[in-house]
Formats: C-alpha cells, sequence, structure tokens
C-alpha cells in the first residue's frame, strides 16, 4: 500500500490581487495622482527658492545651501503637500449610525474587547477606564488590561474602577518587559469579533469607538477594510518639546487591522521609558508604555 502524499501547500507571502473597486477611482490610482502632484510642488518649491539657495551657497558654502533649505522647506513640505493632495482625491463620508453588517447578528453592534497596555501607569490607568467606561457605544465591550510587570497600584486601581463602572473585566500579567509582549499576550484570550487597544494614558471621546467600528466594518467601494484611524489630540501641549511637537503636528493616530479578527490599535507618539526593549508591531509602539502627556480622541477617523 503505497503512503498517502500530503496536498501541497498554498505558498505564504506574495502579493495578491485585490478585486477591483465597484466605483470610484482604484486607490492605487490616486496614490499615484497625489504622489505626482506631491513631487511637481517639491519641485516647483525648489525652483522658486533658487535665489535663496544662492545667498545661502556665498554665505555658508554649497552643500549647506542645499541641507538647510531641505529641512526647513523642501522635506517639510513633502510631508504636508502629500498629506493635502491625498485628502484632495479622496471623499469623507460620514459613517452610518446603523449597525455594520458583519459575522454577528444583523441589526446589533459587534461585541469589542478593549485591550489597555500598562506598565506602572498608576497615576493615569483610572482617568482611562473612566473615560473607557462612559463610551457611548451600542454594544457589548470587554476591557482587558496587559499588565507588563507594573510595580505600583496599576492593577488596583484599574480593578476599583472597573468595578466601579461595572465593566466587564479582566486583568493579564505579562512579566517579560515590552509593550508587545503585553499585547500579544493580551490577544490571545480575545474572543469578540474585534478588538481596540489603547495606551494606559488615552482618553477616549464618547463616540469614538462608534466611529471606529463603523469604519473598519464597512466596505467602501466594496473593498475590504484592513485598517483604521482615529485622531489623537494632546491636551496637556505645554508639558514639554516632544508635547509641544505632537500639538502642532497632531501626527498620532489609532490603527486597525484586520486577519482572523479586526484589531484596532489606538497609539500616541511618546517618550519610551528606557527600560523597554522589543520588536515592534504593526500598529503599535515596541519597548512598552510611553509618555509625554495625556491624549484624548477625537469623536472618529
Amino acid at each position: 500500500m503505497a503512503p498517502a502524499i500530503a496536498p501541497e501547500r498554498a505558498p505564504l507571502g506574495g502579493l495578491t490581487r485585490r478585486p477591483r473597486p465597484r466605483g470610484g477611482g482604484r486607490p492605487a490610482a490616486r496614490f499615484a495622482i497625489a504622489a505626482a502632484l506631491t513631487i511637481a510642488y517639491a519641485a516647483f518649491s525648489i525652483h522658486v527658492s533658487t535665489p535663496w539657495r544662492a545667498e545661502l551657497r556665498d554665505a555658508i558654502g554649497p552643500v549647506m545651501a542645499w541641507v538647510i533649505p531641505a529641512l526647513l522647506a523642501y522635506v517639510p513640505g513633502l510631508l504636508v503637500g502629500f498629506l493635502v493632495f491625498t485628502l484632495l482625491t479622496l471623499r469623507y463620508r460620514v459613517p452610518s449610525p446603523e449597525p455594520p453588517p458583519g459575522p454577528w447578528p444583523d441589526g446589533q453592534w459587534p461585541g469589542v474587547t478593549v485591550v489597555v497596555a500598562a506598565w506602572n501607569e498608576e497615576a493615569g490607568i483610572g482617568a482611562t477606564l473612566d473615560r473607557i467606561g462612559l463610551l457611548a457605544y451600542a454594544g457589548p465591550i470587554e476591557v482587558v488590561l496587559a499588565d507588563n510587570n507594573s510595580t505600583d497600584r496599576t492593577a488596583e486601581v484599574a480593578r476599583e474602577t472597573a468595578q466601579r463602572h461595572g465593566m466587564d473585566y479582566r486583568r493579564v500579567f505579562e512579566p517579560a518587559p515590552g509593550k508587545h509582549r503585553a499585547l500579544n499576550t493580551a490577544l490571545e484570550g480575545v474572543s469578540t469579533p474585534l478588538v481596540v487597544t489603547v495606551d494606559a494614558d488615552t482618553l477616549l471621546h464618547p463616540q469614538a469607538l462608534t466611529y471606529l467600528i463603523a469604519r473598519v466594518a464597512t466596505r467602501p467601494q466594496d473593498q475590504h477594510v484592513s485598517a483604521c484611524a482615529g485622531a489623537l489630540v494632546v491636551e496637556n501641549t505645554s508639558a514639554n518639546l516632544l508635547s509641544r511637537m505632537q500639538g502642532g503636528t497632531s501626527a498620532s493616530g489609532s490603527t486597525a487591522s484586520s486577519g482572523c479578527r479586526r484589531p484596532t490599535t489606538a497609539r500616541s507618539s511618546r517618550r519610551e521609558r528606557s527600560r523597554r526593549t522589543g520588536q515592534p508591531t504593526s500598529g503599535t509602539w515596541a519597548g512598552g508604555p510611553m509618555r509625554s502627556g495625556r491624549t484624548s480622541s477625537s469623536p472618529g477617523p
């Protein structure tokens, strides 16, 4: 009797062709248009600034005559220009207030797990969970504290706050340092179809979760949504230099990605604590909780 031959497995990785959008322009075409306009804008800026570079060349030499304009004008112009042209090629759509369709009962909002990564966040975890308890989300919410070996009263404060709000709450402990490890440990026990991760010093807007779920569960142009982002606003912009930079750029965001489940990751860029080390994961900052000040979310992406 000949031994059974196992069927060949499909190769992992590589590129997968996506179906064509039912309406509107393809994302790749919009990206190309925005990139072309950005390059044209940068070329125009370089041309217009020729007299400025000539004066700098006479004063400090040819190298710095390019370095200074590049750092002060060309590079920021590229970033801002691409953002502007991208927004011009897209059309904003307000998400529907109705429950989105998906692998959950029709007419109901899906269950969501909110994972809060924390390391020694005794001072701020209470306010973060208070805001989660005030979310105006119509579906069930489970709150998971991803405790990355905190040595203060983070766990006690979180438990007391959760009990006060009557939350469906549990704590997951991860002794190995690294925010990515704490998040991955917490994600192993998630049973809801969607999961949102939030930093321990992020204050959610009451409508933030509703907007995030409405975005990530929709199919614009009949395309699967694999990521969703919401804006973060720094509240105490005068705390230090980094928080002032954040307040001026508003570069932070939250991300949702899709696989077997659709995780949504809220994050803000903050000063990394020197104790943490680790490899980055998609949508999160590696190295554990980082802080430059408290952040609050806008209603939605």
